[in-house]
């Protein structure tokens, strides 16, 4: 008769468990560290106020009220606007914006719009939504012809560039991209609202 030989601790089969159990545990714990720092908002103060981050959004309180961003005022503040133009805007109780309906980056400009017209709230300033040319929406026809000093026109307009300017009663915002379209609005809601 032969004689069973016993296997100790460091056998190969152990080893083999020992590592399985060790990868199982190491990417459970890998997972929830991953899913923990992704859960985590960062935050950041400029000129006196606090930004947290929420997700895909920053956070303000202006005042008594929560005003939602996409970007955080150190992304947005290199978009130069006039004194004059911020001063037209922000002295007013009603801003129209209007668009291209029918241009390449409709859906930056209507979100720009969008976010304009929940961020001025805080400021008791209406933000009225339309389009510069007829649409499937039924959205008002606001052209710069319909801008006073009353009720000034911002025009979100496809451009080569980006940048705000004003002619007359009617600021052209101009950006060549839905982000940019987007960064646009953001730094003229912050620059009415005190913050940039």
């Amino acid at each position: 008769m032969r004689k069973e030989k016993k296997e100790g601790f460091f056998s190969k089969k152990n080893m083999i468990s020992l590592f399985i159990i060790a990868v199982m545990v190491l990417s459970t714990a890998g997972f929830i560290l991953m899913e923990s720092a992704s859960n985590t908002s960062d935050s950041t103060h400029y000129k006196g106020f606090s930004f947290q981050r929420q997700g895909n959004y920053w956070l303000v309180n202006i005042g008594s009220q929560e005003i939602e961003f996409d970007y955080n005022p150190y992304d947005i503040e290199s978009i130069n606007i006039s004194k004059d133009i911020i001063d037209l805007l922000s002295n007013t109780p009603e801003i129209d914006t209007t668009y291209d309906f029918n241009g390449s980056y409709k859906q930056g400009a209507a979100l720009a719009q969008y976010r304009m017209n929940q961020n001025l709230k805080a400021k008791n300033i209406y933000v009225r939504v339309g389009a510069a040319e007829e649409n499937i929406y039924n959205l008002s026809i606001i052209t710069c012809k319909d801008s006073t000093p009353n009720i000034p026109v911002v025009f979100f307009k496809e451009s080569n560039e980006t940048k705000v300017y004003k002619e007359g009663s009617c600021i052209i915002a101009e950006a060549n991209s839905d982000i940019d379209f987007i960064r646009v609005g953001n730094r003229l809601a912050y620059s009415i609202l005190g913050v940039v």
